[in-house]
């Protein structure tokens, strides 16, 4: 049943989050529900005055929790595979969607987040979120093709940011050079698939993933490719 009220407690995500294989121990993961609790108490709060989540995905939070933030960061242990202390960078990230939640798995995970978020109400959003949590990431508030990097990214994320194809292939390649692995967060199955079609006939390697969120009814994959 969804939650009515404007929070979800700590303990309830406690609780989702052990149905995940997680890359930390359950004292880490106990401190994890707690600052995503508070994270998305500070998301439900900005969401319809920043424009950060649709009002329909807003509202009930328990929707706002199982699409958004659990979606986040069901996959971490997948895209946390590469080796410990991975820097990433988050592109169109928003609300912070996927960038933040991974960030807060501490900085033995996550050493940096680079979120790039070019609409400046919600990169000071960002900005307040990265200093609340003392995170470390940098927010750049441009557009991607102003964006250089002054140290490399070991993983490129994004969720609802652009479709993958040849020109988007092309931008990733300008920035942040080759061989980067991109996680990109996709919802049906299909979808994914024909942008892997799309990759390969392009002659770059891709696959994709299927999630499962914890209370989420709905299809979720991600798409695995490199630059």
């Amino acid at each position: 049943m969804a939650l009515t009220e404007s929070r979800w407690p700590a303990e309830r995500f406690a609780s989702e989050l052990a149905r995940l294989n997680l890359p930390v121990g359950a004292m880490r993961r106990a401190v994890l529900a707690e600052r995503l609790a508070d994270y998305t108490r500070c998301l439900h709060a900005d969401s319809r005055p920043l424009g950060l989540i649709s009002a329909a995905d807003s509202e009930p939070i328990d929707r706002l929790v199982r699409r958004h933030v659990l979606d986040s960061i069901a996959p971490a242990a997948l895209i946390c595979a590469a080796g410990p202390a991975l820097r990433i960078a988050d592109l169109g990230s928003g609300a912070g969607l996927p960038g933040i939640p991974l960030a807060l798995l501490g900085r033995e995970v996550i050493a940096g987040a680079l979120l790039v978020e070019r609409k400046a109400k919600r990169a000071r959003f960002l900005e307040r979120i990265v200093a609340r949590f003392d995170l470390p990431a940098r927010v750049h508030d441009r557009d991607l093709r102003e964006l250089t990097l002054t140290e490399p990214v070991d993983a490129i994320v994004f969720r609802a940011f652009h479709g993958v194809d040849r020109d988007l292939l092309r931008r990733l390649r300008a920035v942040f050079g080759r061989a980067v692995p991109v996680w990109a967060y996709k919802g049906t199955h299909a979808r994914a698939d024909a942008e892997v079609a799309l990759l390969r006939e392009i002659g770059t390697g891709a696959e994709m993933i299927p999630l499962v969120v914890p209370g989420l009814d709905e299809q979720r994959c991600l798409l695995r490719f490199t630059t």
